[in-house]
């Protein structure tokens, strides 16, 4: 399974070992509402200008897209934890969420994937 980090700006970050671990899963290929986005060539990189260029005065690092709206999950490069952002919107209104680490985020991304699976199941 081939995974993309992206190259911008990141040099010196290190992703948490469980996020590493994830994207190697079978899981975090089919992961609705949520897309991974390391799965993907190039789209890491292509979420990081589109944040640069519309947040400028955050640091933030994509890893996943909602697939339903504009929602990114990203490191917070500054604070270190991890942000939910809604791109596109003003900047007063860009932040949906935040959690102090990938593994809160995932836990709660496992269930909001187990919540969705059920409802098309329906």
């Amino acid at each position: 399974m081939n995974i993309f980090l992206g190259a911008i700006g990141v040099d010196e970050f290190d992703y948490p070992q469980g996020y590493l671990t994830f994207l190697k899963s079978k899981m975090s290929k089919d992961f609705e509402p949520w897309t991974m986005l390391a799965h993907y060539e190039k789209r890491v990189d292509s979420w990081r200008k589109i944040l640069i260029e519309q947040y400028p005065i955050y640091s933030l690092l994509p890893f996943a897209k909602y697939i339903a709206n504009d929602d990114v999950a990203c490191f917070d490069l500054k604070n270190g934890d991890v942000v939910i952002i809604n791109s596109f919107s003003t900047i007063d209104c860009s932040c949906h969420g935040t959690y102090p680490d990938f593994d809160t985020w995932l836990t709660a991304a496992i269930a909001e994937h187990e919540s969705w699976d059920e409802d098309e199941d329906e």
